[in-house]
């Protein structure tokens, strides 16, 4: 009897056994799932600062330097709404280069001196042409005050950077920079800047 009953208890066992279905070698617990999800979120979020200083950063960089491109393009568009259209007048015969000659301001907050002189080619509209001529066209009564509103915009931009950030900028960034703030200058005076080329930089 004795051993009919232990014979009765293993099958019971041996029942219960088979009765647990066997996990699937894809089964994941809970906590394997939560561990793999949260590893792949680290690494998208690592991934995601890579791209953003590698690629987006200095994109943006890039643009504040050259920027102002709205402010250009609205710049164009009102001046075609007075009767100026911009493309027409870059035309050989219209073209003029002169040079500021010094300018000369303060980096911001330095009692030092920061000097440039640039050259700017830049093209007239068919009445300025009669009164600046290719032969000095800085001494032409009409080239005062756009020649002025250079000057001011030079030293605006200048005075507004620190005597570090002079030095550590590349100088065709500078260049740049000049050319976008000058762009503004001569459309408001209906001319055409088509470049301004810094022949002079010196820090005292």
């Amino acid at each position: 009897m004795a051993k009919e009953k232990e014979a009765e208890g293993t099958e019971s066992q041996d029942k219960k056994t088979e009765e647990k279905p066997p996990k699937k070698p894809g089964e994941m617990n809970l906590m394997k799932m939560l561990i793999m999800v949260g590893g792949t979120v680290v690494v998208l979020f690592i991934l995601l600062i890579v791209v953003y200083m590698l690629i987006i950063k200095p994109d943006l960089q890039k643009m504040s330097v050259n920027g102002e491109g709205k402010a250009q393009t609205e710049e164009m568009k009102q001046a075609k709404d007075e009767d100026f259209n911009p493309e027409e007048i870059k035309k050989e015969e219209n073209e003029r280069f002169m040079s500021t000659g010094r300018i000369t301001t303060n980096p911001s907050m330095s009692n030092q001196f920061v000097v440039v002189d640039l050259g700017l080619d830049f093209y007239v509209n068919e009445e300025q042409m009669k009164e600046i001529k290719k032969e000095k066209p800085e001494e032409s009564p009409l080239m005062l005050r756009p020649l002025s509103s250079v000057k001011g915009e030079v030293n605006n931009l200048l005075g507004s950077m620190t005597v570090q950030e002079l030095q550590s900028i590349r100088r065709d960034t500078l260049q740049r920079m000049i050319n976008a703030k000058l762009t503004r200058v001569f459309l408001s005076n209906k001319m055409v800047l088509k470049e301004a080329i810094l022949q002079e930089f010196i820090i005292q």
